[in-house]
């Protein structure tokens, strides 16, 4: 004998029924992971390159492909900023793309203890004795 399940409404969903259902779950579920998109493709160098010079008045100097600390792969681009009387004038900074969105990359990531730093070395003058390397270096 077969459960009856009624809900209150007056009709009855037997087992089959539920299995039925069950399978047609199951069957949705499939399609939806097969219609879903696959992982986009890697965009090219030069068209990540032209993309952010365009998007961000900048000039492209140097472009080359390098391995994230989490194994992640991406675009290194170092760029110019146009000349102008501005205080940021010819300034020159480094930055990371994405290689599949083109979008770039924050230089400070959110990890387990607040935010994890871009690898820079740090100078703490005057605390850890770094004072002395930094003008040392600043002077060459």
């Amino acid at each position: 004998m077969e459960p009856d399940f009624t809900g209150g409404r007056g009709r009855s969903l037997t087992w089959s029924g539920m299995t039925a259902a069950l399978g047609g779950l199951v069957l949705l579920a499939f399609f939806l992971v097969l219609s879903m998109p696959a992982k986009a493709e890697a965009r090219s160098l030069e068209a990540v390159a032209a993309e952010i010079a365009s998007r961000y008045d900048v000039e492209v100097l140097r472009s080359s492909e390098v391995v994230l600390a989490d194994g992640s792969s991406a675009y290194e681009l170092v760029v110019m900023r146009p000349g102008g009387n501005s205080n940021a004038a010819f300034q020159v900074t480094r930055l990371l793309a994405d290689p599949e969105s083109g979008d770039l990359i924050p230089a400070f990531r959110h990890g387990r203890s607040g935010y994890d730093l871009s690898g820079a070395p740090r100078f703490n003058p005057g605390r850890d004795g770094a004072d002395y390397i930094m003008r040392r270096d600043s002077l060459r």
